[in-house]
């Protein structure tokens, strides 16, 4: 019985020390899958919203039928936009007082559609921003590797060693360095405060850190941002500065931007009146600013060909435009543009994949590293007990 009590305290002190080593996993995978819950479920959205026009239903019939459903897919922030909608809001009013349900570039390409007048005309370049599943998906793959295996257990390790099993080691070497050959012992003491250890412990402490900042940053871009949207109004303004330095975030603004502008020309709408409607739709606040300058010196009398390289310095998108320029035929700018387009999101695919490998693949590297230290410090502790013993 007194076994069985021990066994019985054992596994259930075991499991009570897994509670929260699996409430802090949890927590993890929900901060870095955010983002793509809000993706998946704006998709499907979308995806519902291009059924029902195509049924020769309103987006409020959409919406109503679908609320009626209770469809669970949508979550519950659906409801609330069927809610606002059942007040009389349109689509992007209802979206806006629910500005966690869709991203945001979503919903400012609805609401272009809204004063397109034409809503069909908008949901591919909808579905274009929300393509990226796969990237997105990988990247999260790459993001949790690193952050549940690969980064916190090696530094883990290490001061383990440090705090329970390196001290005995330093006894035992001190004991028997006292009666070891002078010159065995002033090896064995070299060995055991050798630098390669001493890397390690300072390599322990840099992989924490970056750790915790790659943890902060992910939670930032998912569950926490909401936090920070709501008690600090710059804080928007500085993720959308940062949204584009990111080259493979910036080519797919450009992507979203001429896809909108396109669009637009070809509904016959006015230059200045085209690029701000499309700047919107991209939903950040950092390249709306380039285009108010574009707009500028369209206001000025500079062509457009000439004022989009506020947008792009390359001129790619300069000779694209020119094309469309002398086209006539119907949505010519459009079709002139789409190639590019493509083009842009493969290079965008291409460079956050690159980004997200490397860093992985940088942890895995610091993480050898520091455990290879690490391993050199304690054989050397261990050779020296073997050749003392041998002797």
């Amino acid at each position: 019985l007194d076994q069985a009590l021990v066994v019985g305290g054992s596994v259930i002190f075991s499991l009570a020390g897994l509670i929260p080593a699996a409430v802090a996993v949890y927590l993890i995978w929900l901060a870095v899958s955010a983002g793509q819950r809000r993706q998946e479920r704006a998709r499907c959205f979308v995806d519902l919203l291009g059924i029902g026009l195509g049924q020769g239903r309103t987006v409020e019939e959409t919406i109503r039928t679908l609320a009626g459903e209770r469809v669970t897919d949508l979550g519950v922030r659906f409801h609330l936009v069927a809610a606002w909608m059942e007040k009389g809001f349109r689509l992007g009013p209802a979206l806006a007082e629910v500005p966690r349900f869709v991203p945001a570039q979503v919903r400012a390409l609805l609401q272009v559609g809204e004063r397109l007048g034409d809503l069909r005309r908008i949901l591919p370049v909808c579905r274009a921003s929300l393509g990226d599943g796969p990237s997105e998906t990988q990247k999260n793959m790459n993001t949790l590797m690193a952050l549940l295996f690969v980064s916190p257990v090696g530094p883990v390790l290490v001061w383990i060693i440090h705090i329970f099993v390196l001290p005995k080691f330093k006894d035992l070497i001190a004991d028997m360095a006292s009666d070891a050959p002078a010159g065995l012992a002033e090896a064995g003491v070299a060995l055991w405060s050798s630098v390669p250890f001493t890397w390690s412990l300072v390599l322990a402490n840099v992989i924490l850190g970056l750790w915790l900042f790659f943890l902060a940053a992910t939670s930032l871009r998912g569950l926490g941002s909401w936090m920070f949207d709501w008690a600090t109004p710059a804080w928007g303004r500085l993720m959308d500065r940062v949204s584009l330095m990111l080259p493979w975030r910036s080519q797919r603004l450009l992507r979203d931007f001429t896809a909108v502008l396109g669009l637009l020309l070809d509904a016959g709408l006015v230059e200045t009146e085209a690029v701000r409607l499309a700047a919107d739709g991209t939903g950040n606040s950092s390249f709306q600013r380039r285009a108010q300058r574009l707009i500028e010196d369209l206001k000025q009398g500079v062509k457009l060909t000439e004022a989009v390289r506020w947008l792009d310095e390359r001129g790619e998108f300069r000779w694209r435009l020119e094309n469309a320029c002398h086209g006539h035929a119907p949505n010519h700018f459009t079709a002139a543009l789409a190639g590019w387009q493509e083009s842009l999101s493969a290079s965008a695919f291409q460079k956050e994949q690159l980004f997200s490998q490397a860093l992985t693949t940088g942890f895995v590297l610091l993480n050898g590293v520091m455990v290879g230290l690490a391993s050199v410090g304690m054989f050397s502790a261990l050779t020296f007990i073997t050749e003392v013993a041998l002797w």
